[in-house]
C-alpha cells in the first residue's frame, strides 16, 4: 500500500512518521480552532475525555496491529528457514541415494535454489512470480519422480526425496502466498486513519497557544513514532527490515553441485569474495564425508 516508503531506511520511516503527523497535528489544530465553538469548563473535560478516548483506542489499535506485522514476520521467515532446510537436506539425500545416477538432479537442485535468488525474489518484491523458477521447480519434481531406485535403502531414499519434492512445492507456494498477501488489510489502515484524524479534529478544540501546540505536536509525533514502526514491519519482503533471501544463499553455498554454476553466478547474487572462493575449490565429484 504504501510501497514508495520502503526505498528509505527504517529509522527514515520512524522518524518520517513522527515528524509528519506531529507537524500536521498542529496544522489541523490551527486551521480548525477558527470554526470550534467556545468551550467552557464542563464542556472542556468533556472533550477532554473524547480525545483521551480515542487516543486510548488509536493507541490499542496501533499496538494489535504492530503485534500482528510481527508475527507474520517471523511466520514468513520460518517458511523461508524450512524451504531452505528441505533444499540442503534434498541434496544430502541425493547423495546418498547414488552420486552419479544424481548428477543432473543435484545440478538441477543447485539452479533451482540460484533462481529462487536472482530471478524469483527481485518478482516477489514487485508482487509477481518468476516463471524460470517455476520451470526449474518443475524439472527438479521430474528428475526425482524419474528416478530408479534399486532395493532396498533406495527405495526408502526414494520414497523420501518423492515427499520432499511435495514440500518444497508446499513451501514455494506459502512463500509466494506470503508475498501476495502477508500485510495488514486495507480496512486497518482506514481504521487507523479514521482515529487519527479524529484524535486530530477532537485537538483543535485546544485554543491555540504555545503550550497546547507542543503538546499537540507531541501526541502527534508519537503517534507517528507508532504508525511509521507499523510501517516497517507491515511488509515482509520489503524495507531493510524485511526478510531477505539469505537462508538460500545459505544453503546454495551447501549444495555438491554449487560450484557448476560458476564464480560469476555467485557474484550476482553478492556472495563475498572469500565465500566465492571457498565455493570453487569444492569438487561437485568429491566422495560425500562421513559424519561420526
Amino acid at each position: 500500500m504504501f510501497h514508495f516508503v520502503y526505498r528509505f531506511p527504517d529509522v527514515v520511516i520512524i522518524l518520517g512518521g513522527a515528524l509528519a503527523l506531529g507537524v500536521l497535528a498542529v496544522l489541523v489544530m490551527v486551521a480548525l480552532n477558527r470554526f470550534m465553538p467556545v468551550l467552557d469548563k464542563n464542556a472542556t473535560r468533556h472533550a477532554q475525555r473524547a480525545i483521551n478516548t480515542a487516543r486510548g483506542i488509536l493507541t490499542l489499535v496501533l499496538a494489535f496491529c504492530i503485534v500482528q506485522a510481527s508475527s507474520d514476520l517471523s511466520r514468513v521467515q520460518e517458511t523461508l528457514n524450512t524451504e531452505a532446510r528441505t533444499l540442503g537436506v534434498t541434496d544430502r539425500m541425493l547423495l546418498r541415494f547414488d552420486r552419479d545416477m544424481t548428477a543432473s538432479t543435484r545440478e538441477m537442485l543447485a539452479r533451482y535454489a540460484y533462481s529462487i535468488i536472482k530471478d524469483e525474489w527481485p518478482e516477489m518484491r514487485k508482487g509477481w512470480r518468476s516463471a524460470e523458477a517455476a520451470m526449474f521447480s518443475r524439472r527438479l519434481s521430474r528428475y526425482i519422480d524419474d528416478l530408479q531406485p534399486g532395493p532396498g535403502r533406495q527405495q526408502t531414499i526414494y520414497g523420501e526425496l518423492v515427499r520432499n519434492a511435495e514440500t518444497i512445492e508446499l513451501k514455494r507456494g506459502e512463500r509466494l502466498a506470503h508475498a501476495d498477501s502477508t500485510r495488514l488489510p486495507d480496512s486497518f489502515w482506514l481504521v487507523i486513519a479514521i482515529l487519527i484524524g479524529a484524535v486530530m479534529v477532537l485537538g483543535a478544540l485546544n485554543k491555540p497557544s504555545l503550550m497546547s501546540i507542543l503538546m499537540i505536536s507531541a501526541q502527534g509525533a508519537m503517534i507517528g513514532l507508532l504508525v511509521g514502526f507499523l510501517l516497517v514491519l507491515d511488509e515482509p519482503f520489503q524495507g531493510q527490515s524485511g526478510v531477505g533471501p539469505e537462508p538460500f544463499k545459505r544453503i546454495l553455498s551447501q549444495l555438491s553441485a554449487a560450484p557448476t554454476l560458476g564464480s560469476d553466478a555467485f557474484r550476482s547474487i553478492g556472495v563475498t569474495p572469500v565465500d566465492i572462493e571457498a565455493i570453487s575449490n569444492l569438487r561437485p565429484d568429491a566422495p560425500a564425508q562421513k559424519t561420526p
